[in-house]
């Protein structure tokens, strides 16, 4: 057979993402405090685009407007090199391709000469959200003044009697302390080290275990139980059996500790109770942390009418302007090709930025319009009353894709009258009702789950079984594997645990 050259044609889609599109998905998933730190950079990148950064969140930016500052050194230097220097500067540079028919929709244009972003009209609420009233910076200025575990520690050092020899190996071990308070370094390693005597390493430990907060410096939990039981009311027999029988304690079988220790219940029973008052890790006590506050994307409320209302939190995204008046000056500076076709794609752009923060509104509203719609019995009579939903149900009525409302609700909270809640709160699978022909909500079974445990006798600990057939009386048909792993992502221990615990406690 003989071979011969033959020409075919194949016909194939291929799905393509421009640089705009992916400027508008980024722009999408993005949070208000997140969008608010990209405008930054994208306007530090182009000079066309000011900011008006809220009160909210502070200005981190030059208080000079960034039309001022390049009018001031147009009128220095009467050139656009000074303008623009990186047009100069990297002559290579790839700069992002903009489709030039792509415009903006003439609703942003505010004013004659400018188009403005605005992320939400004027907040109805009231002072009862005002964020921009919240005193951020003197919170910052107290978290300063905080001391760490550390420089407690040298602090009491500085009045502790010792000799040179010996501080220097105490300061030493100080540095090697983690943030728990544990010491995990080797004492011979810091003998070697410091090339001193293991005596002299182990005198300085014994001496940092003296210091507060108690139980610092141990090299294990039981150590560090130790030290603190001596420093309050010393070791018992109960008390050290229990310490040599930890996992024992973990599984709170005080059955076990009696017969491994041959005390009385009421001696190990108090044991346990001491203990367990005593903090595994001494450290965290002075460790410094920022507590980042949760700001919700969205608000929402009732009207008087009873309809639902909702809008952006407008005090957390930030006024974007786009200057033409500034742009024709640059226009006319021009000279070169370069200069005019830089210039060009600025502006295109940031016309682009303006449409994606546009598209983002429009998608985020859609989506918390029909989340409100959906959940209406949630918002006014509370968790019982929670509806299942879905990405696909949203997607569909709204007629988006699933992957726009997941990146629309992604890392973004609501504000409500029940609170605040994340986006993804919202969503839950759906369990079937045999009582009526309503579908009962994930969630609802997780709250309603966790109040028959709640309220279970401790003489009579709920199985899972048990709950199964307490929710089926309740009409909910359900798998007992699903009460099983319900519990636990609520973090709630099976019954044998609840119930050695409870005795446990009420032993006590």
């Amino acid at each position: 057979m003989a071979l011969t050259p033959q020409l075919q044609q194949r016909l194939a889609q291929r799905l393509s993402l421009t640089p705009q599109l992916r400027q508008a998905i980024k722009i999408l998933q993005l949070n208000n405090i997140e969008l608010n730190e990209y405008i930054e950079q994208e306007s530090a990148q182009n000079p066309l685009l000011e900011l008006e950064i809220p009160s909210a969140l502070g200005s981190h930016i030059s208080p000079v407007p960034a039309t001022q500052r390049h009018f001031e050194k147009m009128a220095n230097s009467g050139s656009i090199k000074e303008i623009f220097p990186r047009i100069h500067t990297t002559p290579s540079q790839t700069l992002p391709t903009v489709d030039a028919s792509a415009g903006i929709s003439n609703k942003h244009l505010l004013r004659h000469g400018a188009i403005h972003f605005r992320p939400a009209i004027n907040d109805p609420i009231g002072t009862a959200f005002d964020i921009g009233k919240m005193d951020f910076t003197s919170r910052e200025s107290d978290l300063g003044e905080e001391k760490g575990l550390k420089e407690h520690l040298r602090e009491q050092l500085m009045f502790t009697h010792m000799g040179q020899t010996m501080r220097k190996i105490a300061l030493y071990m100080i540095d090697l302390v983690d943030d728990t308070g544990y010491l995990s370094e080797n004492l011979s390693s810091i003998a070697v080290e410091l090339k001193v005597k293991p005596s002299l390493v182990e005198k300085a430990l014994s001496a940092l275990q003296t210091l507060d907060p108690p139980g610092v410096f141990a090299r294990n939990i039981k150590e560090c139980l130790r030290l603190q039981v001596n420093r309050v009311k010393g070791l018992t027999p109960a008390i050290a059996a229990v310490l040599d029988n930890l996992d024992l304690l973990a599984a709170n079988n005080v059955s076990a500790l009696i017969k491994l220790s041959n005390l009385s219940k009421g001696q190990i029973t108090e044991a346990v109770h001491a203990i367990k008052r005593l903090h595994p890790k001494p450290g965290l006590t002075f460790q410094q942390s920022v507590s980042i506050p949760m700001v919700p994307d969205v608000y929402t409320w009732c009207k008087e009418d009873g309809t639902w209302t909702f809008q952006l939190n407008n005090q957390t995204l930030p006024n974007v302007k786009l200057d033409f008046d500034y742009h024709s000056h640059c226009k006319k500076l021009a000279s070169t090709e370069d200069e005019k076709k830089y210039l060009s794609q600025q502006l295109k752009g940031a016309q682009w930025l303006m449409r994606s923060l546009d598209q983002r509104t429009t998608t985020i509203l859609d989506v918390t319009r029909e989340i409100v719609a959906q959940q209406k019995g949630f918002l006014t009579k509370g968790i019982v009353h929670i509806n299942p939903l879905t990405l696909r149900d949203v997607a569909n009525n709204i007629c988006i894709h699933e992957s726009t409302v997941s990146r629309a609700i992604s890392g973004k909270y609501i504000s409500t009258p029940k609170g605040t809640f994340s986006f993804k709160y919202f969503f839950s699978s759906a369990i079937n009702s045999r009582n009526t022909n309503e579908q009962c909500s994930g969630t609802k079974v997780r709250y309603l789950i966790k109040q028959l445990i709640e309220k279970e006798n401790p003489e009579r600990i709920l199985s899972d079984s048990q709950i199964l057939g307490a929710l089926e009386n309740q009409g909910i048909i359900i798998a007992r594997r699903t009460i099983t792993k319900y519990r636990e992502v609520l973090g709630i221990p099976s019954s044998i645990q609840r119930r050695r615990q409870k005795q446990a406690y009420s032993s006590l």
